[in-house]
């Protein structure tokens, strides 16, 4: 077996650019492959043209973001509709205690919500290192 060897960049943003761009590209295919069956007819097209816009050109805008956070309360809901919890009892000490459990669609949209996250932090990243270069430059 092969290893990847590590990339390096003398410029932090571009690194940091590196990550978002891999970021972007495991969410453009989660959202447009994996997460489709998962999704109420009615979201697929949103999932979709979400999708469309992880591409550098479209990614950094204020308005991607925002769909995509509100795309992640979705999600985010959908896994609270398939967590149940129950409370377990062990009858020799009365101790109880509470246990979380998914279904398995429900995981799976918890995993892509993750996915997604990973997305919005690399791009965030991306932006405050932007921020630091121009403040930086103030002294």
């Amino acid at each position: 077996m092969t290893h990847a060897p590590d990339i390096r960049f003398e410029d932090p943003i571009t690194e940091l650019l590196f990550s978002a761009l891999g970021q972007a590209r495991a969410a453009r295919k989660l959202l447009e492959h994996d997460l489709l069956p998962l999704l109420a007819h009615t979201r697929r097209p949103f999932s979709t043209a979400l999708a469309r816009r992880c591409v550098p050109e479209q990614m950094f805008a204020p308005e991607f973001l925002r769909d995509l956070d509100a795309f992640l309360s979705q999600l985010d809901a959908a896994v609270a509709a398939g967590t149940h919890t129950a409370v377990h009892c062990d009858p020799d000490t009365g101790t109880t205690w509470d246990e979380e459990y998914r279904t398995d669609d429900a995981n799976a949209l918890a995993e892509a919500a993750a996915c997604l996250r990973a997305l919005i932090s690399a791009l965030e990243r991306v932006e405050d290192a932007k921020q630091a270069e121009a403040v930086r430059g103030l002294f």
